[in-house]
């Protein structure tokens, strides 16, 4: 009887095994790409402070898109002269043939510093795909200024 009660446990184990379906998921290459600044005609969430004392170092938050193969944020890239940072946000695609059909979002804090006073303008560099990119990714970016006292 114990042997009987093995047996459907064991097919059914193997059953849920994608190896033994069609062969193991293979991971075509992972790479790092710029992220999704804009998703389906909505821009990411871009947070920082509105003015800043000169010199002064603040976070600038950017929640991007992900879901799918994208499940994690790589280090950004920063530019920076006195009145113009130029960040560019990146994200980590498995590669996976076989990804989840969802919708993450990612955050990305980078630390940036003002310069002189006046106004900074901080450029954030990725990524745009959806309808009015034919869903093609396209490179993009979204503008944000503060003052500088």
């Amino acid at each position: 009887m114990r042997r009987l009660l093995r047996l459907p446990l064991i097919a059914a184990l193997t059953a849920c095994d994608p190896a033994s379906v069609d062969g193991p998921v293979a991971v075509t290459g992972a790479r790092t790409e710029p992220a999704l600044v804009r998703f389906a005609e909505q821009d990411a969430a871009v947070s920082l402070p509105d003015t800043v004392a000169a010199g002064a170092t603040f976070t600038l938050v950017a929640t991007t898109f992900g879901g799918g193969c994208v499940r994690e944020v790589r280090p950004p890239t920063v530019r920076a002269a006195d009145t113009l940072a130029v960040v560019s946000l990146f994200h980590h695609n498995t590669g996976a043939e076989i990804c989840t059909d969802d919708l993450k979002f990612l955050e990305h804090r980078v630390a940036l510093r003002a310069g002189g006073r006046g106004r900074m303008v901080v450029q954030v560099q990725g990524a745009n795909r959806g309808r009015e990119t034919a869903w093609t990714t396209v490179p993009w970016v979204l503008t944000r200024t503060l003052v500088v006292r």
